[in-house]
């Protein structure tokens, strides 16, 4: 996952990316994905694209895209917002990943410095 990946990217001076997404939450005619043609979160795949520091990589089809939601990814100059460092779990659930323990958090919390 981004969150994990990312911290060991960025260390090694690299700018994590996310993958391409769709930006609303159906995509009719996508030949690759005939089984799936839907994408029900357009929002939390844009915002963590935005805080990858990689590219923002909109996929859809011509004349589908949310553009106020894929322009929540830049300032009004069209200038990519980003963080200070790639967005990245939180140090108490990277050890919960390594040494599962008992009363461990479960889940994904992710921080981004700013």
């Amino acid at each position: 996952p981004l969150g994990t990946t990312a911290l060991f990217a960025y260390a090694v001076g690299l700018a994590p990316s996310k993958d391409s997404f769709w930006s609303t939450p159906v995509q009719p005619g996508a030949p690759r994905y005939r089984a799936a043609q839907s994408e029900p979160r357009c929002r939390l795949q844009a915002a963590v694209s935005t805080l990858s520091r990689g590219p923002v990589a909109p996929s859809d089809g011509i004349g589908l895209s949310d553009a106020a939601l894929i322009m929540r990814s830049a300032a009004a100059d069209g200038t990519l917002l980003s963080p200070a460092r790639p967005a990245t779990k939180l140090d108490a659930f990277l050890a919960a990943d390594a040494f599962a323990s008992d009363g461990a958090p479960t889940g994904e919390v992710w921080f981004a410095d700013t």
